[in-house]
């Protein structure tokens, strides 16, 4: 896990990303600071690890729940105290009362996890926040929101109990407490160890129930992501069609206006042709008139000239040689 010291504040912004777009998102701002002349702070964020599924999710709620963070740093640093207490003798330490607070805020922010983890990884998250109290760094890195691995409360628990693993404190189901005589010890053993057995098996029950659940979860899920599939799809392809009717209807409406132009050419072409034609009729008439008329002027002066000729000459006058 990366220490709250090995995530620079230039870095934090990235575990608020998905894990897929952590290995990205890291390299470009890497990149932008090497050449920005920060060679030193580009290695550190190029070796920061993507976070986990199990640490993303308890980031986004560590950023979007502060509050639910501190109570459980709050109820943790109290079970240590009252653990101390115990361990050392001292009479009148609730553990108990001081467990089952701890566990409430621990319950309390892991419902807040969104979306939901399995088992395996609750299980990881649990013990992550389990550990706050004896792991400064772990409890900075979870309220900072930049975890890239959950935390272990293998490593903690030595803190936490002066040596003692967590697991020899009382459970708070157990109706046992701490004192400094070591009458009834063989019974009060006896009662925990049932008592250890009860819960674990109770535990186990659970987390197949929430195996089986998440199972369940995970076929949901696989099948609304292939029914959204198809969904998109069928979209993309009605999309297509409608596309390909709108440049259809666009090539007809192109056609027919093509159609009307020619058709319109076509009918002052038309016109046109009747009225050269009429023009034709009329100078073929104009020029059989002007044939008639020179005919008859022709006929005229050829009448006149006869009518000239038929005319006798007048008599010659005496004395006239």
């Amino acid at each position: 896990m990366a220490l709250p010291e090995e995530v620079p504040e230039e870095a934090a912004h990235l575990y608020a990303l998905e894990p897929a777009e952590f290995v990205a998102a890291r390299d470009a701002l890497a990149r932008q600071l090497r050449q920005a002349g920060q060679p030193g702070l580009a290695r550190a964020i190029t070796a920061l690890r993507r976070p986990t599924v199990a640490a993303h999710a308890l980031n986004r709620t560590a950023r979007a729940e502060p509050d639910l963070v501190a109570a459980v740093e709050r109820s943790g640093a109290e079970l240590a105290r009252v653990q101390r207490r115990a361990l050392s003798g001292i009479a009148g330490a609730d553990v108990r009362g001081a467990v089952r607070a701890h566990r409430d805020d621990v319950d309390r922010l892991l419902a807040a996890v969104e979306p939901p983890v399995g088992p395996d990884a609750e299980a990881a998250l649990r013990q992550t926040l389990m550990a706050l109290a004896v792991d400064d760094g772990l409890a900075a890195a979870v309220r900072r929101g930049v975890l890239s691995r959950p935390g272990s409360v293998a490593d903690a628990s030595a803190a936490l109990s002066f040596g003692s693993p967590l697991s020899v404190v009382v459970d708070p189901a157990d109706d046992v407490s701490v004192a400094d005589d070591d009458d009834g010890a063989a019974e009060r053993a006896a009662t925990e160890r049932a008592a250890t057995e009860r819960a674990a098996a109770e535990r186990a029950a659970a987390e197949r129930a929430a195996a089986a659940a998440q199972r369940l979860l995970d076929r949901r899920a696989a099948e609304r992501v292939a029914t959204q599939r198809r969904l998109r799809r069928s979209t993309l392809q009605a999309q297509t069609a409608q596309a390909a009717v709108a440049d259809a209807a666009t090539a007809l409406e192109q056609a027919r206006q093509r159609i009307q132009q020619a058709e319109a050419d076509l009918a002052a072409a038309a016109a046109e042709a009747a009225a050269a034609e009429e023009d034709a009729d009329t100078a073929q008439q104009a020029d059989r008139r002007a044939a008639a008329a020179e005919a008859a002027a022709r006929a005229a002066v050829d009448a006149a000239a006869q009518r000239l000729a038929d005319v006798p000459s007048p008599p010659a006058h005496p004395g006239t040689t």
